[in-house]
């Protein structure tokens, strides 16, 4: 993706280019959900920018426990008991999450 120079006092133009083959499918998909071209590419930058946001928090508590488990607040424990709440990317041994 590039940002066309000359940016419009109102914002930036973001550009990309795609297959004929996805072009396609996601103009059927804007058909179905109704949107346009630049509301769906907002939407998906919005998308984006929330996982980012996400990945940035589990990091922050990582880096704030020194990269030791985070302790269990009173309503998590009071929820599941005091059992080991596991954290993304432990093994659960195909376990079912609590």
């Amino acid at each position: 993706m590039t940002v066309v120079s000359g940016t419009p006092a109102n914002g930036a133009i973001w550009q990309t280019r795609l297959s004929r083959e996805a072009a396609a499918t996601y103009e059927q998909d804007l058909e179905i959900l109704g949107l346009d071209r630049s509301e769906a590419l907002r939407r998906g930058l919005r998308l984006l920018h929330r996982e980012a946001l996400e990945i940035r928090m589990a990091r922050d508590v990582e880096q704030f426990y020194g990269g030791e488990r985070a302790p269990l607040s009173d309503v998590t424990a009071a929820a599941y008991g005091r059992q080991t709440v596991r954290t993304a990317g432990e093994d659960d041994g195909g376990a079912a999450a609590p």
